[in-house]
């Protein structure tokens, strides 16, 4: 018996599919609805989607460690959401072959910041129709955030996420 052959578009569409299963387990759990744990998921992800296509990640926080405060679950799937879109547009459309990725609290907030060195694009010339942007900001400010999105032809793309966290001594602390 021969194997069984796999086309990439296939191996592509499970592995996504894997992924968005994990990714809501995780979210799903209180105990890893916080900062620290979710930026470690998060840098997981990151790593095992662009390393296996040669794309250099590095990560910072500040402050390091990150503080062990809430984020809620809304917030936990709408930021591996936007991490999950992110890379997908880093792998379709950038031709990066390096990404930071920046993880901070400052003021009662959880940011992330995506920083690519790719080719960039023109903030006004997206293709009419393309929503993807305009649904990620929708739903991220819902939730009492924002997405912050940069970039210039040859200058890569800088996608920064910005949610509120959990007071100090709050749900789960």
């Amino acid at each position: 018996s021969r194997p069984a052959r796999v086309r990439v578009g296939s191996h592509s569409a499970a592995r996504d599919a894997e992924t968005a299963i994990s990714d809501l387990i995780f979210a799903d759990d209180p105990k890893r609805q916080r900062v620290p744990q979710l930026a470690g998921h998060m840098r997981g992800r990151v790593r095992e989607r662009l390393q296996a296509h040669g794309i250099e990640t590095t990560f910072s926080m500040s402050p390091a460690p990150l503080p062990d405060i809430g984020i809620g679950a809304a917030a936990t799937n709408e930021l591996l959401y936007v991490c999950h879109e992110v890379l997908n547009n880093i792998l379709k459309h950038a031709h990066a072959t390096k990404l930071e990725t920046k993880f901070a609290v400052e003021n009662d907030r959880f940011l992330i910041n995506f920083r690519d060195n790719g080719k960039g694009f023109h903030l006004h010339s997206l293709p009419a129709g393309r929503r993807g942007l305009t649904n990620l900001r929708a739903r991220v400010k819902a939730l009492g955030g924002f997405i912050e999105l940069k970039s210039a032809p040859g200058d890569g793309t800088e996608v920064t996420v910005s949610l509120p966290v959990e007071p100090i001594g709050g749900v789960g602390s």
